[in-house]
């Protein structure tokens, strides 16, 4: 092919991505130019959400949940998992309702979209760059730069996240009504920096609180610089709104991962909802819910263990380091690369009962405005 032909097709390839959409073989489209009419199309069909709880009406539920899943797979045969093949359909969706519905209720409306993650090995290699930088740079620059870079490794799991949440508002969220943002081990990742790009995500609109599960380390500082448009800030309490609440876990007597945990580093004690070093015993523990991948009945792949152990803040690293941990903790099932280990799942019953806490706070508030309004 001459140099003149070559030109031509690049130019009639960029021609074509800007106006038809294309799949990329992964279950997600990359696109250029058009966004509204992609999102328009590939997220109205349902089968590219995990849970789509668009048919309970708002009326019935208390509150949205827009979930992000951790890793999914060790090893890839492609770049990117295409959850078309195999039993991949069914191992996310058992996995996210475990996560979802099991924990937070009947009365919460789930949206979790499919999105082209990487595999374990392939963001384990991403996280060593990250700490590098870490390492290098203060916490308070673009070290999650590292993520978001233009055609990374996870730019098109952004990308797709982007305009899911942007559909998801649209679509399906009610103005007003209270909604939570969650994202898990690597879907914390693709959540925090699609959130960035989602301006119409704010106070006013409803969003409540955003929890981020073993997103690596950031200041304070840098959380309020990321989020100074949208009116959001981190959390210092049990129900402050329009916040954003990182937890990220160490196992006693194991060295620091430092690319989760650095002095500076910002995180939140859910089981006392503090950010000092305030211990909170395993009393305060409402239950640890633990996902059982391989039992073979759904119904016996989730279980739920009442003060399971406690935690306390530890500011010199960054982290929330376990306390009281029981001599028998094979439940954490720290083997487990894919779909991460339950270490996540630590504090799940204390983070449901939370976010009910956050959303009367907030209608309460509502009220009063109201009360307010007609006073005047």
């Amino acid at each position: 092919m001459t140099d003149m032909m070559a030109k031509t097709f690049s130019l009639f390839k960029w021609m074509l991505v800007s106006t038809v959409l294309l799949l990329n073989g992964t279950g997600c489209y990359r696109i250029s130019l058009n966004r509204t009419s992609f999102y328009e199309r590939f997220y109205d069909d349902q089968k590219n959400w995990v849970v789509l709880d668009s048919c309970v009406p708002t009326y019935y539920s208390e509150f949205d949940i827009f979930y992000l899943y951790p890793t999914q797979m060790e090893k890839l045969d492609s770049e990117y998992l295409n959850w078309l093949q195999g039993n991949q359909v069914h191992e996310i969706h058992n996995y996210v309702r475990i996560q979802t519905s099991n924990q937070f209720g009947p009365r919460v409306r789930i949206f979790s979209p499919y999105v082209p993650q990487i595999s374990f090995d392939k963001y384990n290699q991403l996280l060593m760059e990250y700490q590098d930088n870490l390492n290098q740079d203060n916490l308070n620059q673009d070290n999650l730069d590292v993520f978001s870079v233009e055609d990374g490794p996870l730019s098109l799991a952004i990308e797709n996240t982007v305009m899911a949440l942007r559909y998801y508002m649209s679509h399906y969220h009610k103005p007003g009504s209270p909604f939570f943002l969650i994202g898990n081990g690597q879907g914390a990742v693709i959540l925090y920096e699609a959130f960035k790009q989602c301006y119409e995500i704010k106070p006013s609109k409803g969003f409540i609180a955003a929890y981020f599960f073993g997103l690596p380390g950031l200041s304070a500082e840098r959380i309020t610089k990321d989020f100074k448009k949208h009116g959001i800030r981190p959390a210092t309490g049990r129900d402050d709104l329009g916040v954003i609440a990182i937890i990220n876990t160490q196992l006693p007597d194991t060295p620091l991962q430092e690319t989760f945990g650095k002095p500076g580093c910002y995180v939140i004690n859910p089981l006392n909802w503090r950010t000092d070093d305030t211990p909170a015993s395993r009393e305060l523990n409402e239950g640890a819910i633990f996902y059982k991948r391989t039992e073979k009945y759904l119904t016996q792949r989730s279980q739920t263990t009442p003060y399971y152990c406690g935690a306390t803040v530890d500011p010199e690293n960054g982290v929330i380091k376990i306390t009281e941990l029981p001599e028998r903790s094979l439940d954490l099932n720290l083997e487990e690369r894919a779909f991460q280990s339950n270490i996540w799942g630590l504090y799940g019953k204390n983070i449901a009962l939370n976010a009910g806490e956050r959303v009367k706070k907030y209608f309460f508030n509502k009220k009063i405005l109201r009360y307010s309004d007609a006073q005047e």
